[in-house]
């Protein structure tokens, strides 16, 4: 039952950060580098392509090496790179790089979070297991882009946001990582 928990918790954080960048990003790139709005999305595109690459590199490594561990790393580097989203505003090039490194950590994240979850379950379950999790997984991306919505309406500075952001990565590693430690079922 533990493990069920951690996995709904980790897909509930996952998602809701994917979903709240995949959606306010141009928004948040253009208040903090006043860049147009059709230059912030082709930085918010980068987020797609990182997540694109992120999951096949990170399935990779979850086939060579423990894939809690990989799946923990990968949310805390997610972390990181989105704070430091905020933190390259002035230079538009490694704004993108960041951009491109949160998406490989936390889309690609997800990705390997699907292949852990469909793992945990036997065979039985498996259907019902991933599918509960994934489920809960959208209650946390409803979550995200209201959430997003909301800091923005208040006017919370683009750097808190992200920062606030990268809470929840943080959680979903560490509840993937918990996840190693619990047992497999």
């Amino acid at each position: 039952m533990s493990g069920t928990l951690l996995l709904w918790l980790a897909f509930f954080m996952s998602l809701l950060v994917v979903y709240l960048l995949s959606n306010w990003m141009p928004t948040l790139i253009q208040r903090s580098t006043g860049a147009s709005l059709s230059h912030a999305a082709l930085i918010t595109a980068m987020l797609q392509i990182g997540g694109t690459v992120g999951a096949i590199v990170v399935g990779r490594l979850m086939d060579a090496v423990n894939p809690h561990y990989v799946l923990g790393a990968v949310y805390a580097a997610g972390a990181a790179f989105i704070v430091m989203i905020s933190l390259t505003a002035s230079a538009p090039w490694l704004m993108g790089l960041a951009v491109f490194g949160a998406g490989f950590c936390v889309s690609g994240g997800q990705v390997g979070a699907n292949a852990l979850s469909a793992a945990f379950y036997p065979t039985p379950y498996r259907a019902t297991g991933v599918s509960w999790a994934n489920g809960i997984g959208r209650s946390g991306s409803i979550l995200g882009s209201l959430l997003g919505g909301g800091m923005l309406a208040m006017g919370w500075e683009v750097a808190t946001v992200y920062a606030l952001v990268a809470i929840p990565a943080m959680v979903s590693g560490a509840a993937l990582l918990a996840l190693g430690f619990t047992g497999r079922r």
